[in-house]
Formats: C-alpha cells, structure tokens, sequence
C-alpha cells in the first residue's frame, strides 16, 4: 500500500522537522511479538531524526523515510523459527538472514513508483563502514548516504529492544556500543551527530546518584545527555523523601578529572 505508506512518512517528517530540537527519548511502538514491524516503525522516525539533523532536503527524507520504513522487507521471506530462535543460528540459518538485504532489493527495485535509491538502503544497510559488512563488502562512502543513516538508526533500536536470544539495554548502554562501532559498523560522523541527541537516561528514567540518593529524571539537555535533572524520591538512607522537593541539576555540577 505505497499511497498508505507515502501518506505516513509525510506525517513523519512533518512530526519530526515539527521537534528538531527535540532529544530523541527511548521509544518502543511495537506490539509484543512482532519485532519487525515495530523495528521498522521505530528505525524511520531515528532516520528522519537524523536526516533532519544533517539537513537533509524534504525530496531526500521523503525517499529516506520510504527506505528505512522499508529496510528489512527482506525479512518477510525468513522462516519465522528462525527469526526466533534464542541461541547461535546455523550456518545456513545465519545465510538465509544474510540474504534478507539483496530479497528486499529485488523486490523494491521492481516496484516502479519506490525511488531506487530506496531500494539501495535495503540493499546496503549491513554494509559496515570499515568493510566488513555484508552483502558487497562495501566501505566508507561507497555506501550511499541514507543506507549509512539507517544502518545507525537500525543498530540503536536492535540494542534497545527484547531479541529472542537477549532483553533490550538500556540507553546509556546503547551509547557505549554505539560509540565503540564508530568507523567499524558506522560512519562516525553520523554515529556522533545521533548520539549527541539520544537521552542517556530518559524522561521518568530512575537513577541512583553518587550520594546514595534515588531520584527520576525531569529534565534532559542535548548535548549534556549524561547530566540530567533529578528529582530525588528516596534519600541517601533508603527512606522515601518526605521534605521540600530537591532537584539536582547536574548539569551545574562540576566533575573534577
């Protein structure tokens, strides 16, 4: 249903052009269960998100956000016991996930009103930036642009999210392995214009402070993601707060070296 889906990624785009300055907070629309629809719901808004970011053009997030939402129809040809299965997949399993990125291609590439260059981001989103990835063997900039956006979008929600053989991370865990797979797995020119506007701890997030306190995040600053506002609902001894309301900024918080 192309019409369908145009019509969404306008709304998208829209939303997100909308909220530029807005940091991107951990979201999970999918239903339980069915990991590929929401991964591909969730890895266009980042996509946009970060086209938005670089400034990409209105033609180029159209033909972006078609991608992205697009990314892994190739799935749709994998056995589903394989998609689930909870441990190291065989040779020939792991072959036949390999191959969802040229499946995907070939089946957008014939539909006439899908830009190619949408196809491509099918094609080439495992592509890893130092070469290592998979279906080429392609590196640096000879993957095109948006497949290098939504290859950071796609390894971000796959961190976060509940897979059959591991629970999702946290955010601030996702940051470090996101960090660590720049100019392996990523461009590291878009790895770290996405991660300056990923909220480490996110909105209503419960943190433990180095004093012993406990408090929920209120407040998040880009660029500052690692240094909140804290509303503290449990002091340094266990017991819930019960005096005037203490918010710790810790972004006025000097951290000595």
């Amino acid at each position: 249903n192309l019409a369908g889906i145009r019509q969404m990624m306008k709304k998208v785009i829209e939303d997100v052009v909308d909220n530029r300055h807005v940091l991107i907070h951990l979201t999970d629309i999918r239903a339980h269960g069915d990991y590929t629809f929401g991964h591909s719901i969730n890895v266009c808004l980042l996509s946009v998100m970060l086209g938005v970011k670089i400034h990409l053009n209105e033609q180029e997030l159209s033909e972006l956000a078609m991608g992205a939402i697009l990314h892994d129809l190739g799935m749709m040809l994998v056995p589903p016991d394989i998609l689930q299965t909870p441990g190291l997949l065989s040779a020939d399993g792991w072959k036949l996930i390999q191959d969802h990125t040229e499946t995907g291609f070939e089946i957008l590439r014939k539909v006439g009103p899908i830009p190619l260059v949408s196809a491509h981001i099918a094609y080439q989103h495992h592509e890893n930036f130092n070469g290592s990835g998979y279906t080429r063997g392609l590196s640096g900039e000879d993957i095109h642009l948006f497949a290098r956006i939504v290859a950071v979008a796609d390894l971000y929600d796959a961190i976060t999210s509940d897979r059959p053989y591991r629970k999702a991370l946290p955010p601030h865990e996702a940051y470090e392995i996101m960090f660590a797979s720049r100019g392996i797995k990523l461009d590291p020119q878009l790895a770290d214009v996405f991660l300056e506007n990923v909220a480490l701890y996110p909105m209503g997030a419960t943190v433990l402070l180095d004093t012993g306190e406990i408090g929920v995040v209120v407040e998040v600053f880009p660029k500052l993601q690692a240094r909140p506002c804290v509303r503290v609902i449990v002091d340094r001894l266990g017991r819930p707060w019960r005096g005037q309301e203490r918010v710790v900024d810790l972004s006025l918080i000097h951290i000595s070296q």
